[in-house]
Protein backbone atom coordinates (compact mmCIF):
# COMPACT_ATOMS: atom_id res chain seq x y z
CA UNK A 1 0.00 0.00 0.00
CA UNK A 2 2.87 2.37 0.69
CA UNK A 3 4.05 1.92 -2.90
CA UNK A 4 0.57 2.72 -4.22
CA UNK A 5 0.04 5.70 -1.91
CA UNK A 6 3.38 7.20 -2.91
CA UNK A 7 2.85 6.42 -6.59
CA UNK A 8 5.91 4.24 -6.86
CA UNK A 9 6.03 2.34 -10.13
CA UNK A 10 5.36 -1.34 -9.37
CA UNK A 11 7.42 -4.00 -11.14
CA UNK A 12 5.66 -6.21 -13.68
CA UNK A 13 4.83 -9.84 -13.00
CA UNK A 14 7.56 -11.06 -15.36
CA UNK A 15 10.13 -9.00 -13.49
CA UNK A 16 9.02 -10.44 -10.16
CA UNK A 17 9.06 -13.96 -11.60
CA UNK A 18 12.60 -13.47 -12.87
CA UNK A 19 13.77 -12.04 -9.54
CA UNK A 20 12.22 -14.90 -7.56
CA UNK A 21 13.75 -17.46 -9.94
CA UNK A 22 17.17 -15.83 -9.55
CA UNK A 23 16.92 -15.85 -5.76
CA UNK A 24 15.84 -19.52 -5.71
CA UNK A 25 18.62 -20.48 -8.11
CA UNK A 26 21.14 -18.62 -5.94
CA UNK A 27 19.85 -20.43 -2.82
CA UNK A 28 20.01 -23.82 -4.53
CA UNK A 29 23.54 -23.14 -5.74
CA UNK A 30 24.63 -22.23 -2.21
CA UNK A 31 22.98 -25.40 -0.87
CA UNK A 32 24.69 -27.61 -3.44
CA UNK A 33 28.05 -25.97 -2.77
CA UNK A 34 27.68 -26.42 1.00
CA UNK A 35 26.97 -30.14 0.70
CA UNK A 36 29.59 -30.61 -2.02
CA UNK A 37 32.28 -29.15 0.23
CA UNK A 38 31.16 -31.38 3.14
CA UNK A 39 31.48 -34.62 1.14
CA UNK A 40 34.99 -36.14 1.11
CA UNK A 41 36.38 -36.89 -2.33
CA UNK A 42 36.48 -40.67 -1.87
CA UNK A 43 32.90 -40.72 -0.56
CA UNK A 44 31.77 -38.53 -3.45
CA UNK A 45 33.30 -40.99 -5.90
CA UNK A 46 31.56 -43.87 -4.09
CA UNK A 47 28.25 -42.04 -4.46
CA UNK A 48 28.82 -41.41 -8.17
CA UNK A 49 29.69 -45.07 -8.72
CA UNK A 50 26.15 -45.96 -7.60
CA UNK A 51 24.88 -44.52 -10.88
CA UNK A 52 26.85 -47.03 -12.96
CA UNK A 53 25.35 -50.25 -14.30
CA UNK A 54 27.63 -53.21 -13.44
CA UNK A 55 28.62 -55.63 -16.17
CA UNK A 56 25.95 -58.24 -16.73
CA UNK A 57 23.31 -56.24 -14.86
CA UNK A 58 20.28 -54.36 -16.18
CA UNK A 59 19.96 -51.62 -13.55
CA UNK A 60 22.31 -49.32 -11.67
CA UNK A 61 23.48 -50.00 -8.14
CA UNK A 62 21.34 -47.12 -6.87
CA UNK A 63 18.21 -48.61 -8.44
CA UNK A 64 19.03 -51.99 -6.91
CA UNK A 65 19.36 -50.45 -3.44
CA UNK A 66 16.17 -48.43 -3.90
CA UNK A 67 14.11 -51.55 -4.68
CA UNK A 68 12.41 -52.91 -1.51
CA UNK A 69 11.83 -56.65 -0.82
CA UNK A 70 9.10 -58.12 -3.04
CA UNK A 71 8.63 -61.51 -1.36
CA UNK A 72 7.90 -62.80 2.11
CA UNK A 73 10.41 -65.56 2.80
CA UNK A 74 13.53 -66.33 4.76
CA UNK A 75 15.69 -65.64 1.73
CA UNK A 76 13.99 -62.26 1.26
CA UNK A 77 14.63 -61.47 4.95
CA UNK A 78 18.33 -62.25 4.51
CA UNK A 79 18.46 -60.09 1.38
CA UNK A 80 16.72 -57.22 3.20
CA UNK A 81 19.27 -57.33 6.03
CA UNK A 82 22.15 -57.46 3.54
CA UNK A 83 20.61 -54.49 1.69
CA UNK A 84 20.40 -52.45 4.90
CA UNK A 85 23.97 -53.39 5.83
CA UNK A 86 25.24 -52.45 2.37
CA UNK A 87 23.54 -49.05 2.46
CA UNK A 88 24.92 -48.33 5.94
CA UNK A 89 28.38 -49.34 4.71
CA UNK A 90 28.37 -46.62 2.06
CA UNK A 91 29.00 -44.05 4.82
CA UNK A 92 26.56 -41.32 3.75
CA UNK A 93 25.64 -40.76 7.41
CA UNK A 94 29.16 -39.42 7.98
CA UNK A 95 28.41 -36.33 5.89
CA UNK A 96 27.66 -33.39 8.25
CA UNK A 97 24.26 -31.97 7.31
CA UNK A 98 23.41 -29.98 10.43
CA UNK A 99 23.74 -26.67 8.54
CA UNK A 100 21.22 -27.75 5.89
CA UNK A 101 17.49 -27.32 6.66
CA UNK A 102 15.75 -30.67 7.04
CA UNK A 103 13.12 -29.73 4.46
CA UNK A 104 15.77 -28.98 1.82
CA UNK A 105 17.57 -32.22 2.59
CA UNK A 106 14.28 -34.10 2.31
CA UNK A 107 13.63 -32.44 -1.04
CA UNK A 108 17.00 -33.60 -2.35
CA UNK A 109 16.30 -37.14 -1.13
CA UNK A 110 12.85 -37.12 -2.73
CA UNK A 111 14.35 -36.06 -6.05
CA UNK A 112 17.06 -38.71 -5.81
CA UNK A 113 14.55 -41.46 -4.95
CA UNK A 114 12.24 -40.58 -7.83
CA UNK A 115 14.75 -39.92 -10.63
CA UNK A 116 16.33 -42.47 -12.90
CA UNK A 117 20.10 -43.03 -12.80
CA UNK A 118 20.75 -41.39 -16.23
CA UNK A 119 18.93 -38.25 -15.07
CA UNK A 120 21.04 -38.06 -11.92
CA UNK A 121 24.18 -38.80 -13.90
CA UNK A 122 23.57 -35.76 -16.12
CA UNK A 123 23.18 -33.32 -13.22
CA UNK A 124 25.67 -30.52 -12.66
CA UNK A 125 28.55 -31.87 -10.58
CA UNK A 126 27.90 -30.02 -7.31
CA UNK A 127 24.16 -30.79 -7.46
CA UNK A 128 24.93 -34.45 -8.14
CA UNK A 129 27.31 -34.63 -5.20
CA UNK A 130 24.69 -33.01 -2.94
CA UNK A 131 21.76 -35.16 -4.12
CA UNK A 132 23.35 -38.60 -3.85
CA UNK A 133 24.38 -38.47 -0.14
CA UNK A 134 20.94 -37.09 0.78
CA UNK A 135 19.33 -39.96 -1.12
CA UNK A 136 21.52 -42.59 0.52
CA UNK A 137 20.90 -41.08 3.98
CA UNK A 138 17.18 -41.52 3.34
CA UNK A 139 17.82 -45.10 2.22
CA UNK A 140 19.65 -45.84 5.48
CA UNK A 141 16.36 -45.36 7.32
CA UNK A 142 14.12 -46.82 4.62
CA UNK A 143 16.06 -50.10 4.30
CA UNK A 144 15.92 -50.72 8.05
CA UNK A 145 12.17 -49.98 8.03
CA UNK A 146 11.69 -52.40 5.12
CA UNK A 147 13.59 -55.14 6.96
CA UNK A 148 11.55 -54.65 10.14
CA UNK A 149 8.28 -54.64 8.22
CA UNK A 150 9.27 -57.83 6.41
CA UNK A 151 10.23 -59.47 9.72
CA UNK A 152 6.84 -58.53 11.18
CA UNK A 153 4.99 -60.00 8.19
CA UNK A 154 7.21 -63.09 8.20
CA UNK A 155 6.64 -63.74 11.89
CA UNK A 156 2.87 -63.30 11.69
CA UNK A 157 2.24 -65.03 8.37
CA UNK A 158 4.77 -67.86 8.45
CA UNK A 159 6.03 -68.74 11.93
CA UNK A 160 3.18 -67.85 14.31
CA UNK A 161 0.41 -68.81 11.91
CA UNK A 162 2.10 -72.15 11.22
CA UNK A 163 2.29 -73.00 14.93
CA UNK A 164 -1.29 -71.86 15.40
CA UNK A 165 -2.44 -73.92 12.42
CA UNK A 166 -0.74 -77.07 13.73
CA UNK A 167 -2.40 -76.58 17.12
CA UNK A 168 -5.81 -76.16 15.52
CA UNK A 169 -5.36 -79.25 13.38
CA UNK A 170 -4.55 -81.32 16.45
CA UNK A 171 -7.61 -79.95 18.21
CA UNK A 172 -9.91 -80.67 15.26
CA UNK A 173 -9.00 -84.34 15.33
CA UNK A 174 -10.92 -84.68 18.61
CA UNK A 175 -13.80 -82.29 17.90
CA UNK A 176 -17.36 -83.39 17.02
CA UNK A 177 -19.18 -82.34 13.88
CA UNK A 178 -20.46 -79.09 15.32
CA UNK A 179 -16.97 -77.82 16.08
CA UNK A 180 -15.76 -78.87 12.65
CA UNK A 181 -18.59 -76.83 11.15
CA UNK A 182 -17.62 -73.90 13.36
CA UNK A 183 -14.06 -74.20 12.07
CA UNK A 184 -15.29 -73.93 8.51
CA UNK A 185 -17.33 -70.86 9.41
CA UNK A 186 -14.26 -69.32 11.08
CA UNK A 187 -12.18 -69.88 7.96
CA UNK A 188 -14.89 -68.26 5.86
CA UNK A 189 -14.95 -65.24 8.18
CA UNK A 190 -11.15 -65.12 8.01
CA UNK A 191 -11.31 -64.97 4.22
CA UNK A 192 -13.71 -62.02 4.44
CA UNK A 193 -11.57 -60.21 7.01
CA UNK A 194 -8.40 -60.64 5.03
CA UNK A 195 -10.03 -59.39 1.83
CA UNK A 196 -9.55 -62.60 -0.17
CA UNK A 197 -12.00 -63.68 -2.84
CA UNK A 198 -12.68 -67.26 -3.81
CA UNK A 199 -9.56 -68.54 -2.06
CA UNK A 200 -7.29 -66.33 -4.19
CA UNK A 201 -4.51 -64.36 -2.44
CA UNK A 202 -4.77 -60.54 -2.50
CA UNK A 203 -3.02 -58.77 -5.37
CA UNK A 204 -1.60 -56.03 -3.10
CA UNK A 205 0.37 -57.56 -0.23
CA UNK A 206 1.30 -55.79 2.99
CA UNK A 207 4.86 -55.04 1.89
CA UNK A 208 3.62 -53.70 -1.46
CA UNK A 209 1.13 -51.45 0.35
CA UNK A 210 3.91 -50.23 2.64
CA UNK A 211 6.04 -49.39 -0.42
CA UNK A 212 3.16 -47.47 -2.00
CA UNK A 213 2.53 -45.48 1.20
CA UNK A 214 6.21 -44.69 1.70
CA UNK A 215 6.80 -43.57 -1.88
CA UNK A 216 3.59 -41.50 -1.93
CA UNK A 217 4.94 -39.64 1.11
CA UNK A 218 7.95 -38.78 -1.05
CA UNK A 219 5.64 -37.18 -3.61
CA UNK A 220 5.26 -39.99 -6.18
CA UNK A 221 1.90 -40.80 -7.74
CA UNK A 222 0.30 -44.25 -7.91
CA UNK A 223 0.89 -44.29 -11.66
CA UNK A 224 4.64 -43.77 -11.11
CA UNK A 225 4.85 -46.47 -8.44
CA UNK A 226 2.77 -49.14 -10.24
CA UNK A 227 5.48 -50.29 -12.74
CA UNK A 228 7.84 -51.08 -9.83
CA UNK A 229 5.36 -53.42 -8.08
CA UNK A 230 5.14 -57.13 -8.86
CA UNK A 231 2.52 -59.66 -7.78
CA UNK A 232 4.32 -62.30 -5.64
CA UNK A 233 1.94 -65.28 -5.99
CA UNK A 234 -0.97 -66.66 -7.98
CA UNK A 235 -1.66 -66.85 -11.71
CA UNK A 236 -0.43 -63.29 -12.24
CA UNK A 237 2.84 -63.86 -10.39
CA UNK A 238 5.54 -61.49 -11.65
CA UNK A 239 3.08 -59.11 -13.31
CA UNK A 240 2.32 -55.54 -12.26
CA UNK A 241 -0.92 -54.99 -10.33
CA UNK A 242 -3.44 -52.68 -11.91
CA UNK A 243 -3.68 -49.07 -10.81
CA UNK A 244 -7.27 -49.78 -9.74
CA UNK A 245 -6.06 -52.58 -7.42
CA UNK A 246 -3.58 -50.20 -5.78
CA UNK A 247 -6.28 -47.56 -5.25
CA UNK A 248 -8.61 -50.19 -3.75
CA UNK A 249 -5.88 -51.30 -1.34
CA UNK A 250 -5.25 -47.67 -0.35
CA UNK A 251 -8.99 -47.16 0.21
CA UNK A 252 -9.17 -50.26 2.42
CA UNK A 253 -6.11 -49.08 4.36
CA UNK A 254 -7.72 -45.68 4.96
CA UNK A 255 -10.96 -47.38 6.01
CA UNK A 256 -9.11 -49.51 8.56
CA UNK A 257 -7.33 -46.41 9.86
CA UNK A 258 -10.61 -44.46 10.06
CA UNK A 259 -12.61 -47.20 11.83
CA UNK A 260 -10.13 -49.12 14.03
CA UNK A 261 -12.86 -50.10 16.50
CA UNK A 262 -14.91 -51.83 13.82
CA UNK A 263 -11.87 -53.72 12.53
CA UNK A 264 -10.92 -54.74 16.08
CA UNK A 265 -14.46 -55.98 16.74
CA UNK A 266 -14.46 -58.01 13.51
CA UNK A 267 -11.18 -59.66 14.47
CA UNK A 268 -12.56 -60.34 17.97
CA UNK A 269 -15.60 -62.05 16.43
CA UNK A 270 -13.28 -64.10 14.25
CA UNK A 271 -11.20 -65.11 17.30
CA UNK A 272 -14.36 -66.12 19.18
CA UNK A 273 -15.34 -68.45 16.34
CA UNK A 274 -11.94 -70.10 16.34
CA UNK A 275 -11.84 -70.67 20.13
CA UNK A 276 -13.22 -73.76 21.77
CA UNK A 277 -16.17 -71.88 23.23
CA UNK A 278 -18.61 -73.51 20.80
CA UNK A 279 -21.37 -75.49 22.66
CA UNK A 280 -20.87 -79.22 22.77
CA UNK A 281 -23.49 -81.20 20.79
CA UNK A 282 -26.09 -82.81 23.10
CA UNK A 283 -26.59 -86.54 22.95
CA UNK A 284 -30.10 -88.01 22.79
CA UNK A 285 -29.99 -88.97 26.48
CA UNK A 286 -29.05 -85.43 27.52
CA UNK A 287 -31.77 -84.02 25.31
CA UNK A 288 -34.41 -86.20 27.04
CA UNK A 289 -33.30 -85.23 30.53
CA UNK A 290 -33.56 -81.54 29.81
CA UNK A 291 -37.18 -81.70 28.62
Amino acid sequence: MWLVDNRVLLPGITTLTRLVAEVRASGNTALYRTLDEAVPEDLGQTMRDLLKVPDGKRVSELERLRTPPMRVSGAAMTAALERAKEVQGLGAHLVPTSLVPAARLSGLARYGMGSKAPTLRDLEETRKTATLPATVQHLETATVDDALDLLDVLMSSRLLSRAERVGKEEKLKSLPRLRRAAGRVARAVGVLLEGKHGGRPPVITDDMLHTVLRRRELGESVEQIQPDLFIPTGKRKGQNPSVASIYRALAEHEKRAAYPEAVEQAHADFAALTRSEVPEPRTEAKALTTR
